[in-house]
């Protein structure tokens, strides 16, 4: 349990400085695909919740990292993080993903003013955890472990942030 403990901490903080980071949109995709393969790996008996986690596209992906991100968006808010623009036809289009992530059950909508907010129904560590959950069962029996270490295997950590992630790995003993 430790050991999940750790790697699981040691991958939050990576990929947290990645999305933090303002990277490059690639860099904050890879960062984005990692984060959702973290959260998988958690083995079902760990899990905070039971909730089932639908599939999201990585459109929607991008719109929760958004809401994660900004708190309370309007779909202009959403729109203009995403693609960086705003047309009606973009508009439409953040809507009409903002009502599927609504049916699923990740956003609920504040009507109450006349410029809609979006406000995240589960948080991003939990959806992180769910989806690491669904690859490590699929893929390795519900084993973490070897989800973790291919994932760390591919990470080049900078001297700081391993120094960074070795105090904390150090404080959890």
């Amino acid at each position: 349990m430790e050991f999940s403990k750790s790697l699981r901490l040691l991958l939050r903080i990576e990929i947290d400085f990645a999305l933090k980071a303002n990277a490059h949109c690639t860099l904050r995709h890879t960062a984005l695909h990692l984060r959702q393969i973290a959260l998988s790996s958690i083995p079902s008996k760990e899990r905070e919740s039971e909730m089932s986690m639908d599939e999201i596209s990585n459109t929607e992906m991008e719109i929760m990292q958004v809401v994660w991100t900004q708190g309370n968006p309007s779909v202009r808010d959403i729109v203009e993080a995403v693609y960086s623009q705003h047309s009606q036809s973009l508009h439409t289009t953040v809507k009409s993903l903002l009502e599927r992530l609504s049916k699923k059950g990740f956003v609920e909508c504040d009507r109450s003013d006349h410029v809609h907010r979006f406000r995240a129904l589960i948080a991003r560590e939990t959806f992180v955890q769910s989806q690491v959950s669904k690859l490590a069962d699929s893929m390795y029996s519900g084993n973490i472990a070897p989800v973790l270490l291919s994932m760390v295997e591919k990470v080049r950590l900078s001297k700081k942030d391993r120094e960074t992630i070795e105090e904390i790995l150090a404080k959890l003993k």
